[in-house]
């Protein structure tokens, strides 16, 4: 349901199943699941979309701190919240630290050959490198 509302643009009625779906999730598989990662993402992705980049960058950062744990490092789930917080720090225009975590997530989709990822994170950097000029 949060996706959806979050796909109309209602990011609060998102969030409000964001959190039912995480405070379910945390009780019956606990903070480290990738399921509880994949919904700490959603909450950033809602609070991003209002321009809530500071709320927006704690999910993004616990689900890339869960998923690191779980899945490790190199697993293109991580890149996915990488590419998430680099959003987050360009909409906040942080532009050097967007960079920096585009750059990881390039790395990692690199890595997994994933040639849709790539090309958005690359016309995302060239964007944030002409901020800079």
């Amino acid at each position: 349901m949060g996706l959806a509302w979050h796909s109309k643009a209602e990011h609060d009625i998102a969030i409000e199943y964001f959190e039912k779906a995480l405070s379910s999730d945390l009780k019956t598989l606990g903070p480290d699941h990738p399921e509880v990662a994949i919904r700490w993402n959603n909450l950033g992705s809602a609070w991003n979309s209002k321009a809530e980049h500071d709320i927006a960058i704690e999910y993004f950062e616990k689900a890339l701190d869960s998923d690191l744990k779980t899945l490790g490092l190199g697993h293109p789930q991580v890149a996915t919240y990488w590419s998430n917080l680099g959003f987050a720090w360009g909409n906040k225009g942080e532009t050097n630290k967007a960079i920096e975590y585009f750059e990881k997530a390039l790395k990692l989709f690199e890595k997994a050959k994933l040639p849709h990822d790539i090309q958005i994170v690359e016309e995302n950097i060239g964007l944030l490198k002409k901020r800079l000029e």
